[in-house]
């Protein structure tokens, strides 16, 4: 996948974000997370956005640690929010990754979560 489409794809995350009225802002290719996303001052998540043509999507392990790890500076919780083609924008923990290795893996499927689900539960 291009830069521009994971780019676009960070926006679509920060969005959904901004659309359920939280601040959601993408950081630089940089930091080691792709999205802040805060209720006023108070920062509520840190996530790692992927999004693939495919059914699946393979993440190394050392990227959602860097999320695991900034997010547990600011006592925060951590979100990996991916897509695949043509679909909403999904969500796990990154407790309910699968992992393989060196990788964590994530297959289309009906279990997904879409993230508008779960901000509407937990917000």
């Amino acid at each position: 996948m291009s830069y521009r489409k994971g780019r676009a794809f960070e926006y679509r995350c920060r969005d959904e974000f901004r659309d359920k009225g939280l601040d959601s802002d993408r950081k630089a290719g940089s930091a080691p997370y792709d999205l802040i996303v805060r209720k006023g001052s108070r920062i509520l998540y840190i996530c790692e956005c992927k999004k693939t043509m495919k059914d699946r999507i393979y993440v190394k392990k050392k990227d959602i640690e860097k999320v695991i790890k900034e997010a547990g500076k600011k006592k925060v919780e951590p979100l990996f929010l991916y897509g695949f083609n043509r679909t909403p924008v999904y969500m796990k923990k990154p407790e309910e990754l699968e992992t393989t290795g060196k990788m964590y893996k994530v297959e289309d499927s009906n279990k997904n979560k879409k993230l508008s689900d779960y901000l509407e539960e937990n917000l």
